[in-house]
């Protein structure tokens, strides 16, 4: 088993030494991302790199996949394009965590998202929670868009007898 083959990571070192690990999930795989969808067809493919910037350690994820989700206006699968790159700070302690919250606020520079490094992160729990994160909290087709729309008492009509 290589080191890409590893679950975890230290997300300190990972980020100090510029590391690199790339590679997929099944979405059927992610067990919170799995219960959103309508269908778990696929695969999300990643790539997490390690990096320094404003001399604080950083993850640097860029998350590319198809998600099925439901439309909240009509229930039907509404196919979502991710492409997603966030970058998450990773401090030492809490302590390191709050002085770069205090030092941004003073600066009135935009504070970033940050965590306290772990020893032991799993990757694969890291890059469900980045997805999580993006994700709308309720999705919808454009306006008008829907195949069909709910209306009321449960009574389903096209929208060309909407019209």
């Amino acid at each position: 088993m290589s080191a890409q083959d590893l679950p975890y990571i230290d997300s300190l070192r990972f980020a100090k030494d510029g590391e690199i690990r790339a590679g997929y999930y099944a979405i059927a795989a992610l067990p919170r991302l799995a219960k959103m969808l309508s269908s778990v067809q696929g695969d999300l493919h990643y790539r997490l790199e390690g990096k320094t910037e404003f001399g604080r350690p950083q993850l640097c994820l860029t998350v590319q996949a198809v998600l099925s989700l439901d439309c909240q206006r009509c229930l039907h699968p509404l196919p979502q394009d991710v492409q997603l790159r966030s970058c998450v700070g990773v401090a030492r302690n809490e302590a390191e965590l709050a002085r770069w919250d205090a030092v941004d606020l003073e600066s009135g520079r935009d504070m970033v998202d940050a965590m306290v490094a772990e020893a032991r992160m799993s990757v694969q729990d890291f890059v469900e929670d980045e997805v999580l994160l993006s994700l709308s909290v309720a999705p919808s087709h454009p306006e008008g868009k829907c195949p069909e729309s709910l209306t009321g008492f449960g009574i389903l009509e096209t929208d060309s007898e909407a019209s």
